[in-house]
């Protein structure tokens, strides 16, 4: 967790609460001590609170990227960005042409109408991609 002590052998606790970890000798430092040595064999980590997850981003990365801006997805691959909704458009219907389950829905994510004028995708797009398939945009925001 801190890349200046990468090792740390004990903690120093006081009434539940941490006061210093590191060597021994870092934390005797804090009075006197009782060792306790119940998580000898264990690798302790601290709570996190994480206040801006990109959580969902994770999961939706299985779907088809359709973002205006190059983004760099969790394979190393650089998808490209994709810079009118006839672009969209064309993307899509070329992974329509490619899916071999007639009966999977085509779900992408990415879209941002803010980069369009404020023109979002309607059922005319939708239907250039297909008119049998279920077709689903998400917007960059979820």
């Amino acid at each position: 967790m801190n890349s200046y002590q990468a090792v740390a052998t004990h903690v120093a606790v006081r009434d539940g609460r941490i006061l210093g970890v590191g060597s021994l000798d870092d934390v005797t430092g804090w009075g006197d001590y009782v060792i306790d040595d119940r998580f000898a064999d264990k690798v302790l980590m601290p709570g996190f609170v994480e206040g801006h997850c990109h959580l969902m981003q994770g999961s939706i990365w299985r779907h088809h990227y359709t973002g205006y801006h190059p983004r760099v997805g969790p394979d190393g691959k650089v998808y490209e960005g994709l810079e009118s909704i006839d672009a969209v458009s064309d993307k899509l219907a070329q992974i329509e042409a490619e899916m071999t389950d007639d009966n999977a829905p085509l779900v992408a994510w990415g879209f941002d109408p803010i980069y369009f004028g404020g023109r979002r995708m309607d059922l005319r797009d939708l239907d250039k991609v297909s008119t049998t398939r279920h077709v689903v945009v998400l917007h960059s925001n979820g």
